[in-house]
This record gives C-alpha cells, sequence and structure tokens, in this order.
C-alpha cells in the first residue's frame, strides 16, 4: 500500500487507537462511516487530491485506511495503472482540475470496476453537469459531499485554511468582496458543527460590528437550510452515531 499521502509515525505502532473523542475524531468517525465503509467490500483504492490528502493527514493513519478495506491510496493528479477488479473511491476538493482529472480517467476506458464520488465541500451545479455529461456517469455507483473542507490538528482544534482571506475583512474592501469571504468561512463553519453532528449551536456575536452580524447572518442562514435538508442534524447524535431523540 502507498502510503505518501498519509502519515504513520513509527512511535504509534502497536499503541491502542485514539478515542473518538473531540473534533479530530469526530472528522476520522465521518469518514469511517459516510464514505470507507459506505463503499462494501475490500481492495479498494483511495484517490485523493493535494487539499483530501491534507484532510486525511490530520485525522487518520495508513492501518486506519487498511483496516477499512483501502489497500492502495493513490494521487490523483499523477498517471495511475488501471486495477479493473478494485472500486476507486474518489475524494477530492471540487475544483476545474480535480472535476477535470477525474473525468480524464475514465475517458477512453474503464480503469476501475466502478466510482464512488465524495466531494471535500459541496458540489456546484456547473461540475454535477460535467460529471453527468462524461462517460464516468454510468459507472459512478455512488456520490456525497462530504462537507469537510476544514482541518482538524488536533482533538479539540480545528482550522477553516483561511489564512489569506481573513486579513481582508480589517481591509476597505467592496461589500461583494467582504461577502464572498463571510460566505466562505459560514460554509466551513458549518461543516465543522456538521462533522461534530452534536446539534444546533447557540450563535451569540458583537452586535456593533457589521463584519460579525454579516457573518452571524450568514451562518445562521447556512445552519437553517442544513436542519432543512438534514433533519437529523437538529438532534445530534449520540456517541454512536445514531440521531438523537427529539425532546420536543
Amino acid at each position: 500500500m502507498r502510503s505518501g499521502l498519509v502519515r504513520s509515525k513509527p512511535s504509534e505502532e502497536g499503541q491502542p487507537r485514539e478515542p473518538s473523542n473531540g473534533i479530530r475524531g469526530c472528522v476520522r468517525d465521518y469518514i469511517f462511516r459516510h464514505m470507507l465503509d459506505a463503499v462494501p467490500g475490500s481492495f479498494k483504492v483511495l484517490i485523493c487530491d493535494a487539499h483530501a490528502a491534507a484532510v486525511l493527514n490530520c485525522s487518520l493513519r495508513v492501518h486506519d485506511l487498511m483496516e477499512h478495506g483501502v489497500t492502495l491510496l493513490e494521487d490523483l493528479m499523477t498517471p495511475r495503472q488501471p486495477i479493473i477488479s478494485s472500486p476507486a473511491l474518489y475524494f477530492f476538493a471540487v475544483e476545474d482540475a480535480s472535476v477535470s482529472r477525474v473525468i480524464e480517467d475514465w475517458m477512453a476506458k474503464d480503469p476501475y470496476r466502478d466510482a464512488h464520488i465524495f466531494a471535500l465541500g459541496c458540489t456546484p451545479d456547473c461540475h454535477l453537469q460535467q460529471l453527468a455529461r462524461a462517460r464516468i456517469a454510468p459507472r459512478v455507483m455512488s456520490f456525497k459531499d462530504m462537507m469537510l473542507d476544514f482541518s482538524a490538528p488536533e482533538a479539540l482544534v480545528f482550522h477553516l485554511n483561511m489564512q489569506n482571506e481573513f486579513p481582508q475583512l480589517l481591509s476597505p474592501l467592496s461589500l461583494p468582496t467582504r461577502e464572498s469571504v463571510l460566505d466562505v468561512a459560514a460554509s466551513r463553519l458549518v461543516a465543522v458543527f456538521h462533522a461534530m453532528n452534536n446539534g444546533v449551536p447557540v450563535i451569540r456575536y458583537q452586535s456593533r460590528s457589521s463584519i460579525c452580524h454579516g457573518f452571524a447572518r450568514n451562518f445562521f442562514e447556512r445552519l437553517a437550510k442544513l436542519c432543512y435538508d438534514e433533519p437529523d442534524f437538529k438532534r445530534g447524535a449520540d456517541s454512536r452515531g445514531n440521531p438523537g431523540a427529539d425532546n420536543r
């Protein structure tokens, strides 16, 4: 198994698995339940771009992948040998280059038994239509927006990966530019709560700040949409990932 994209420290070998607590544990369990274990069988090929590999690096180790049926980890952007007997799990950020690369994989022939697509964030309609028109479409057995476009480097720490965007909020920007930055930040923060699956948070913000007010409004609207799309999110889940009881 190739392990260039996921690191495994020698000191970790033989140690018990880290308990599934904190944000990083929630992300790990979410990946297991909704991606790796959602594709039945063994000898799976996991194909990632750099953004998805960074998420895996924060949450999983090589033996975690092996225990869940992944025998080969590949880089989406590099040439690969076809393995027609194995299912391919594509995990990537929905960008033009990554989507085009997935389509190119299946342009002339079937390199894998079938395809399972897991988008790191939310897939725009334009990219959905692009994939639907491509030769890969009949071979796609499952498609899911994972909503994992953030990183969890420690058990109780998460990062929105917006180092270059946040300073722009303090500079004199046009309103559309500022709204765009707030929209991305709100989307990624919703993704954090979605992965944790502990129910709807209470939103508090500094009312005299237009930036805080705009972000809180955007965050609330996205949370409301998530609750509409996934009603179980409002109740959260227990330690086993089962939906919580509705106490209304």
